[in-house]
């Protein structure tokens, strides 16, 4: 939660620097919680700030009072998939095509003495499938579990 905290203050800080006093309109939408065996908690967070967004994905530590962006990209609406492999193995599934962003300290991010290897898995959807966009909205995390294909 303190890492989604200064993530907002950060982009508000950022919306403020503006010589002009304009009205803006920040939108925040977390589109999937997943929870380790030991209470590490992970997250996606789209962030819209006027026409920009950014996607992030963010762990919160259990029982510590920290966290952190595990990756991010530029856009948002990106079908990304989370789930714990154990409680110190994230894996963030994405469309092959979506770049993501590791956060400075690279793959194994850190909590006091708690560490958490962020692994990153891209996949394409199955062969000879069509949903069109309403149905493919609503039903991407499903689909996407059901459908993933390492590459």
């Amino acid at each position: 939660m303190r890492a989604l905290l200064v993530f907002i203050f950060l982009n508000l800080v950022l919306a403020s620097c503006s010589r002009h006093d304009v009205e803006t309109t920040y939108k925040l939408k977390r589109t999937m919680t997943v929870v380790s065996p030991s209470g590490h908690e992970a997250y996606i967070v789209e962030a819209t700030l006027e026409d920009v967004s950014n996607t992030q994905v963010i762990v919160d530590f259990a029982g510590e009072e920290c966290g952190a962006g595990a990756v991010s990209s530029l856009g948002s609406k990106f079908n990304l998939h989370i789930e714990w492999k154990d409680d110190e193995t994230l894996i963030v599934s994405k469309p092959k095509e979506v770049n993501l962003t590791r956060n400075a300290s690279g793959e194994i991010i850190q909590c006091g003495d708690q560490n958490v290897k962020v692994v990153i898995k891209n996949y394409e959807l199955a062969k000879n499938t069509y949903l069109d966009a309403a149905l493919e909205k609503e039903l991407s995390y499903t689909f996407l579990r059901l459908n993933l294909v390492t590459v």
